[in-house]
């Protein structure tokens, strides 16, 4: 493998995996928002 065609290889290997990264971390946040909303409108519903 050529010098130019590895750092391409590795660029590209970088970026999908901060697009996981980009996803994983979109859900995670996703999930803790939804529970903190959650637990907001129990606590509304139980007081």
């Amino acid at each position: 493998m050529s010098n130019k065609a590895f750092k391409y290889f590795v660029c590209e290997l970088s970026k999908k995996k901060f697009d996981a990264f980009k996803y994983s971390l979109i859900i995670i946040l996703d999930e803790i928002f939804g529970l903190y909303k959650n637990s907001k409108t129990a606590h509304l519903i139980i007081t």
